[in-house]
């Protein structure tokens, strides 16, 4: 399992890392000044860990 460290305030990069790295999807915020996200994974080979921390709401 490959380490990922992925941070950014910027939705559209967000979006397009979340939708390779997981599942295709839309986000947005209407709340000016928000949105930044942090992803870190670590793990062994057989198995990994996901950590979100997502400054935004999704649905």
């Amino acid at each position: 399992m490959e380490t990922i460290t992925f941070d950014s305030a910027d939705l559209a990069v967000t979006e397009d890392f979340l939708s390779r790295a997981y599942a295709r999807m839309g986000i947005g915020s209407s709340a000016p000044g928000t949105g930044r996200a942090r992803v870190v994974r670590n793990g062994v080979p057989s198995a990994g860990v996901d950590e979100l921390d997502l400054d935004f709401e999704m649905s």
